[in-house]
């Protein structure tokens, strides 16, 4: 059986012993700290998207791109009034796990081949991810969403914080579309920003001539409340 044990501190001598007891017992129970609350996304496999338009060689056509990846790491934490701990906050993702979908070839290249050109280019040239293998971002501020947290239904929200990419760092906001089901947060979080705000140049590769200077990031989550 999944427990929860509502408690200010989890090093007291009785709560240890109930702990202790309940596991005894083959239950899984965790100790929630009634004054602050996280939310830990790793173990449910996340998935972050990139989404952009870009301009194929050969074609001249527009066409969307989509980047993915189930990389993401990381929690967010709330005080009792429902603020954001930034500092015991944030969000990582592996950034050279990203990778691109491709249906149809180009040119007589294969679907395959432009793929992995493209997640390549990305990775190396873009987001120079050799030497800032990370994209993180640590919220600040939710707007929208107070204190005590819905049981269940859904809530739409808006997340500020600092979003981290290519050794830059500026505040994104993105908004939250929520279903609250008792411990679990599942839904989708979306921001767009521009490549030049992260010191990012627009790509010219051999197959894509462009990638407009607008991009949109995804994230489709599914937090565990705890203490």
């Amino acid at each position: 059986m999944k427990l929860a044990m509502l408690a200010r501190n989890a090093a007291l001598y009785s709560h240890k012993r109930i702990v202790a007891a309940a596991k005894a017992r083959g239950h899984d129970i965790d100790v929630i700290d009634t004054l602050r609350c996280y939310m830990n996304i790793a173990a449910h496999r996340p998935e972050v998207r990139y989404r952009g338009r870009e301009t194929v060689a050969g074609a001249a056509v527009m066409g969307d791109v989509v980047g993915r990846t189930k990389a993401v790491s990381g929690s967010i934490a709330f005080d009792k009034t429902g603020a954001v701990d930034a500092a015991q906050s944030k969000l990582v993702v592996e950034l050279a796990t990203l990778k691109s979908e491709q249906k149809d070839p180009i040119n007589g290249r294969s679907a395959d081949d432009i793929g992995r050109l493209r997640d390549n280019f990305v990775r190396d040239r873009l987001l120079h991810a050799d030497k800032f293998p990370n994209g993180e971002f640590v919220p600040t501020k939710a707007v929208g969403l107070d204190a005590p947290f819905p049981a269940s239904g859904k809530k739409d929200f808006q997340l500020q914080g600092n979003l981290t990419a290519n050794g830059v760092t500026k505040p994104v906001t993105f908004d939250v579309s929520a279903t609250f089901s008792g411990n679990e947060v599942t839904g989708t979080a979306k921001t767009r920003f521009n490549l030049g705000d992260f010191n990012i140049e627009r790509p010219t590769l051999t197959l894509v001539l462009s990638i407009e200077e607008g991009m949109g990031v995804e994230l489709d989550f599914k937090f565990t409340k705890a203490g």
